[in-house]
């Protein structure tokens, strides 16, 4: 249990909890300046409590900054502090500035004049030449650009009911033989990034395994790949962009892993537990081994059967999009996969 709110801080969350506001104003690692607020300084107490660095006699909770962030007061300072990654990040130098800039300045009263409908916003457009791996089956990452400039992640979705299809099916917890969503995708669905700099790329990542996708990279795919993808309409907010976007999930599950060179855990792990990755023989460091041969021969995405977490390409399909210069994707050997 955190140190007694001030009175200040007290009153404030007495009258705000549970409610979401937005906070206008620059924050390092974001480029947009503004952010979604959720005062629930209880959870947020609790989340705190295992932080080694939080000294719960000096630090008192508020809640979460854009979904999983906490937030919270040191007292000496009267300064309002974000941990991210296990690093106190300064939000305002006092409580009474952070909560100024939880209210929107009023603009002034104008005559509105019509204006012509907005574009969709147009995603940064991919290097006219990549240097993606050429191996039979390879590895992919979704949501970052090959040079390294760019991210964009996702890792909340509204309303829960898709939270829970995304866990069952799409991401997966546990393993699965059956990972088509179907109707039990809402289609009323939104969600608002985690990370990034704030640019939208044609490939995007939810909890960064999962692939986000263009309207363009979702025609592009259902003409390469008809059958075997699922593409789950989500509406994002982006800093101060909104596009329309899709979830792709792949529902295609090929028998690959090659259990010669890796030792694979047990398969009984069930919905909501993670599954272990598979691991070298002669290690305890995880790896990626597959039969090539047993890929699909027409372009694919596809998952490895035993290890279904992890979404692998086929050459067929790294040479289809080699020349389509969408953004955000990168291929890379099996050896280099990201177990995260």
């Amino acid at each position: 249990m955190s140190a007694q709110h001030p009175a200040e801080v007290a009153a404030f969350l007495e009258k705000h909890a549970r409610s979401r506001l937005t906070f206008y104003g620059s924050i390092a690692s974001y480029e947009n300046d503004e952010h979604e607020v959720t005062f629930d300084w209880r959870s947020a107490d609790s989340v705190l409590a295992g932080e080694d660095a939080f000294d719960d006699t000096k630090y008192v909770a508020l809640g979460f900054l854009n979904g999983d962030l906490p937030l919270f007061v040191d007292l000496r300072k009267a300064a309002v502090f974000a941990l991210m990654d296990g690093e106190r990040v300064r939000i305002q130098p006092s409580f009474s500035s952070f909560v100024a800039k939880l209210e929107k300045p009023t603009p002034k009263a104008t005559t509105k004049k019509p204006t012509a409908s907005k574009k969709a916003p147009e995603p940064l457009p991919g290097p006219p030449s990549v240097a993606w791996a050429d191996d039979a089956v390879v590895s992919c990452r979704f949501g970052e650009t090959t040079d390294g400039k760019h991210f964009l992640w996702f890792d909340r979705v509204s309303p829960k009911a898709n939270t829970e299809a995304l866990l069952r099916y799409v991401k997966p917890q546990g393993f699965r033989t059956d990972f088509r969503v179907g109707g039990n995708w809402k289609e009323a669905a939104s969600m608002t990034y985690d990370r990034g700099t704030g640019k939208l790329l044609d490939f995007s990542s939810f909890d960064r395994r999962t692939p986000v996708v263009t309207p363009r990279v979702r025609a592009f795919l259902l003409e390469a790949q008809p059958e075997t993808l699922e593409f789950l309409p989500v509406r994002a907010k982006i800093g101060r962009i909104t596009a329309d976007l899709f979830i792709m999930n792949v529902t295609l599950a090929v028998p690959c892993l090659d259990t010669d060179a890796v030792e694979l855990p047990d398969a009984s792990v069930v919905f909501p537990l993670r599954m272990p990755g598979p691991r070298a023989l002669t290690s305890n460091r995880q790896t990626l081994a597959v039969h090539a041969e047993r890929a699909p021969s027409a372009p694919a995405f596809f998952r490895p059967a035993e290890y279904p977490e992890a979404i692998l390409a086929n050459r067929p399909m790294v040479d289809r999009l080699r020349g389509a210069r969408f953004s955000g994707v990168d291929f890379v050997p099996l050896a280099q996969h990201a177990f995260l």
